[in-house]
């Protein structure tokens, strides 16, 4: 199994990884560390590399980054923590980082895809979710004639724009950025409700309009895990 930070892959070798989630604030958090142990190295260049590999993942970055501790899934964390040691007979090493999860959850590397034909309001398309925890949505909906008020739902989350989409138009909802555009526009404030997520298991996405409807929608979700 590969852990990779970014761009820096960790030799697994000299690696232990550990996974925490405490309370604090009345608020969960997680946070995983990376500790780098190499003892009875002949050469001095193998703990340095080594302590080069810790350096450069707990480096200078500028926002969020890609930690992958399981295959095919991520964290997107940012550094707490980090300390590196070296023995003075320069034949042992060590470094241990810490990094704190912007979220509790780890989403899949690749994007789930689905194409949706919509007929008239009330369609209706099955997701299925691999993960166990809910997923946000990206969706974007061209209309081939103009269609009011739009609304899409997965269970007792709705998402309904109040307004009029024109043919050739495109909406766009991405509950990553908690934005609704039209045609690049932000139209946040003119929607109500909450944006649908996608739970564990096969889920129904539902489509409504007070008039019109027809079109094609693209949605776009990250299966989550605990």
């Amino acid at each position: 199994m590969t852990i990779q930070l970014d761009e820096v892959v960790f030799d697994e070798t000299n690696l232990r990884v550990r996974d925490m989630r405490t309370l604090e604030g009345g608020r969960m958090r997680r946070r995983v560390r990376l500790q780098g142990v190499l003892t009875d190295v002949v050469h001095r260049d193998a703990v340095e590399a080594m302590l080069d590999e810790g350096a450069a993942a707990a480096g200078e970055w500028a926002g969020w980054r890609a930690l992958e501790i399981r295959p095919g899934r991520r964290l997107w964390v940012r550094p707490e923590r980090f300390e590196r040691e070296v023995g003075l007979d320069g034949q042992t090493g060590a470094f241990d980082l810490v990094v704190e999860s912007r979220e509790l959850t780890e989403e899949a590397v690749e994007p789930t895809t689905y194409s949706w034909d919509i007929a008239d309001s009330h369609a209706s398309l099955a997701i299925e979710n691999d993960g166990t925890a809910p997923a946000p949505v990206a969706l974007a909906y061209t209309p081939t004639e103009a269609t009011t008020r739009p609304g899409f739902s997965i269970g007792a989350r709705t998402l309904v724009y109040d307004g009029v989409v024109e043919a050739g138009q495109t909406l766009e909802l991405d509950d990553h950025t908690g934005q609704v555009t039209l045609d690049g526009n932000n139209i946040t404030p003119d929607c109500e409700g909450l944006p649908p997520r996608v739970g564990s298991g096969v889920r129904e996405m539902v489509f409504t309009a007070e008039a019109g409807g027809s079109g094609t929608a693209e949605v776009i979700f990250h299966a989550r895990w605990w």
